[in-house]
C-alpha cells in the first residue's frame, strides 16, 4: 500500500470522530493530518495510534456509531 500522498483520515478523540484528509509528503517525512480548510489538526501529548485501511474498506456511519470494515483485495 502507498503511504504517500494524501486521503481520508477519520479520528476519533475525546468522544467525537474528525473527518480529516491525512497527508504524508515525499517518503522520509512525516503524516500530518489536516481539517477541509487545510490548516492542521493538532496531536495531542501521548501516544498515537494509526490503523490503515485501504480504499476497499467499507465505512457505515449512523447517528452514534461508526464501524470500519476492513477489506483487503488481492492485486490485479
Amino acid at each position: 500500500m502507498d503511504f504517500i500522498g494524501n486521503g481520508p483520515a477519520y479520528v476519533l478523540r475525546d468522544g467525537y470522530v474528525y473527518e480529516l484528509q491525512w497527508v504524508r509528503p515525499p517518503q522520509g517525512e512525516l503524516v500530518y493530518l489536516i481539517y477541509p480548510d487545510g490548516s492542521r489538526f493538532p496531536f495531542k501529548p501521548g501516544n498515537t495510534w494509526f490503523q490503515v485501511v485501504s480504499q476497499d474498506s467499507l465505512l457505515e456511519k449512523a447517528a452514534e456509531a461508526w464501524r470500519f470494515q476492513f477489506e483487503l483485495i488481492p492485486p490485479r
